[in-house]
């Protein structure tokens, strides 16, 4: 309950406070659910898209990468975690 909570506190923030902010939850969010910057970036590009403002959707390829990196570090830290 309280990683659902994080995630609605996080994509919440992306509408009320500047960008920092939410990019510190969402960072801090993806240790427990990998997904969830790149749903806050899809979220902000959605929220403040402006037709020819910018071309490349950089906060959704931010939180594409951050997902990734995430997973694999979660993925990482599991299978050393079994392994032992």
């Amino acid at each position: 309950m309280i990683r659902g909570l994080f995630v609605i506190l996080t994509l919440a923030s992306v509408a009320v406070f500047p960008w920092p902010v939410p990019a510190v939850l969402a960072l801090s969010v993806a240790v427990y659910e990998p997904l969830v910057p790149l749903a806050a970036g899809l979220f902000a590009d959605t929220l403040y898209y402006a037709p020819h403002a910018a071309f490349i959707p950089y906060f959704t390829l931010s939180g594409l990468l951050v997902s990734v990196a995430s997973y694999l570090v979660r993925r990482r830290l599991r299978a050393g975690i079994i392994g032992e």
